[in-house]
């Protein structure tokens, strides 16, 4: 049974990730006006609360909370946090760190100049070992990091302003020594696509057995528009005989066969 942790919010402050908290393009308007929620004794509770078995002791821990205030542990392999907002959920997070997986999803509600914005991020580690025959040079293996999904933005017409970009912001990195590799979206608010889909290719070399750090930072931060995006980490170069595991359990996903169709197929098929 793996641990996980279900957390509700409290005054979090972000991970310092690659970027600070953004402005409205072309007014110099921070978002740090923005109205926050209001935050509850009983919310402070739920981000204790605890369910399964205990992870080993000695495994990398992590930190979560939104970008304006103090960040929350975690020690387990699991991580489900949830941002309450004015119309529902601002902003969710789960991390799995036994599939290698993480969601972030954020999203806004502007009615005025001072809205409700999502904002929620993370910084974690896990320490992994390449598993397989003994070796007389290390293995040289990539950590991939895919990233999919969408961080929209659109202009928006302010009485008396003119039009202004309102934008979200998703973010991820992977590094075993630093810099390592970090992707920002959107890459120009308003004038690139909104869509989410690249790897994260990180070149490692070590002896089978030896332990090795892999830190993670991802964000969500929707201001006025809304953002939601997955991340999934694989191991890709292992020869025959080799695999990849980890202190939290990490296990290698299984590629899962596709076949390429088209709608008109699809419709035929169900009628």
């Amino acid at each position: 049974m793996r641990r996980a942790e279900i957390a509700r919010p409290i005054p979090v402050a972000s991970v310092v990730l690659e970027c600070e908290h953004q402005a409205d393009l072309g007014t110099g308007r921070g978002r740090g006006l923005s109205m926050r929620p209001s935050w509850t004794i009983v919310s402070a509770l739920c981000a204790g609360l605890t369910i399964g078995s205990p992870t080993r002791a000695q495994c990398p821990s992590g930190q979560w909370g939104p970008s304006y205030g103090p960040m929350t542990t975690f020690t387990g392999a699991v991580l489900d946090a949830v941002q309450p907002g004015a119309l529902g959920d601002a902003a969710h997070l789960h991390i799995d760190l036994v599939l290698g997986s993480v969601s972030a999803t954020a999203s806004g509600y502007c009615p005025t100049e001072i809205g409700n914005y999502g904002d929620l991020g993370a910084t974690f580690a896990d320490e992994y070992r390449i598993i397989g025959p003994p070796s007389a040079t290390p293995v040289a293996v990539t950590a991939v990091l895919h990233a999919e999904g969408r961080a929209d933005s659109y202009w928006f017409d302010m009485p008396t302003i003119g039009l202004v970009c309102r934008t979200s912001y998703a973010s991820c990195s992977i590094q075993e020594t630093a810099p390592g590799v970090s992707k920002n979206w959107p890459v120009q608010p308003c004038v690139t696509p909104a869509e989410i889909g690249e790897d994260l290719r990180l070149p490692l070399l070590h002896m089978p057995g030896e332990p090795f750090l892999l830190s993670f930072a991802v964000a969500a931060r929707s201001g006025c528009s809304f953002t939601s995006f997955t991340t999934q980490l694989r191991f890709e170069g292992l020869p025959e005989g080799y695999s990849v595991t980890s202190c939290h359990g990490f296990t290698q996903p299984i590629p899962v066969a596709t076949r390429r169709t088209n709608w008109a197929t699809l419709k035929a098929h169900y009628r």
